[in-house]
Formats: structure tokens, C-alpha cells, sequence
């Protein structure tokens, strides 16, 4: 009798190869895609930034309440913009003489002292339409 030798399937040497192979692609390839969401994020947030001074330039350019420096409020944080300059490094709670511009109610936030329940100052809440205070 004659005897075939029909192969069907793979050998479990050639499964591992290919395994290996993916599993060497993705290492490379997840940390990339990682920094392209990041880098999209920052791009996001900084595009807002700039629409929100934008606005602000637009809207208060020539009155009383215009300053080349002001901190742009996103989702509760605060940004430096300084003559256009985006300091994209969270800036932190500004201090009492600061101006503080919303970018969601696109209104610029009243700054009023915040205390404790000893009556001690612990920093300055910024209000404006959209907020109680942040």
C-alpha cells in the first residue's frame, strides 16, 4: 500500500513562531499607540485653550476688564496664557488679583475669599455662571 502523507494544520513549532511574532509586534507597537492618545488629549486641551482666550480677547478686548495675562478655567483647572503664550503645565489656583476666564459659560470668574470652618482663609474660590466655585 501506498502511503499519503496528507498534512493538514500547522506543526506546534510554526503556532510558536507566529505567537512570538505577534507577541513581538504589540510590545512595540502598544506604548506607540499609548503616546498617540496622550498627544491627542494635550492637542484637545490646547485647542480649547486657545478658542476660550480667543473668546476672551474678542469679548473684552477695550473694556476695563482685559489683561494680557489670564487663566483660562477647563473643566474645573486652571491654565496660564500669558500675551498668547499657553502655559500648558497646570498652573494651579490663581491668586486674588489674577483674571480668571471660564471657557465654558465664557463669562470671567469673580475670585472670593474661601475659609475653613475656623474662619481661616485657605485660598480663593473663582465663581462664574457655570460653577459654585472651583
Amino acid at each position: 500500500m501506498n502511503k499519503k502523507n496528507n498534512r493538514k494544520g500547522f506543526t506546534i513549532v510554526e503556532l510558536v513562531i507566529v505567537i512570538a511574532v505577534i507577541a513581538l509586534l504589540a510590545t512595540i507597537l502598544v506604548p506607540t499607540f499609548g503616546n498617540v492618545l496622550d498627544r491627542a488629549e494635550n492637542a484637545a486641551l490646547v485647542a480649547e485653550i486657545k478658542n476660550a482666550h480667543a473668546k476672551y480677547v474678542a469679548e473684552y478686548t477695550g473694556t476695563g476688564d482685559y489683561s494680557d495675562t489670564v487663566y483660562i478655567k477647563v473643566n474645573g483647572e486652571f491654565y496660564l496664557v500669558d500675551k498668547g503664550e499657553i502655559d500648558l503645565i497646570n498652573a494651579g489656583a490663581p491668586n486674588g488679583n489674577a483674571t480668571v476666564f471660564c471657557a465654558k459659560c465664557v463669562t470671567i470668574a469673580v475670585g472670593e475669599p474661601d475659609y475653613d470652618e475656623n474662619e481661616q482663609q485657605t485660598g480663593i474660590k473663582w465663581n462664574c455662571e457655570c460653577s459654585s466655585g472651583n
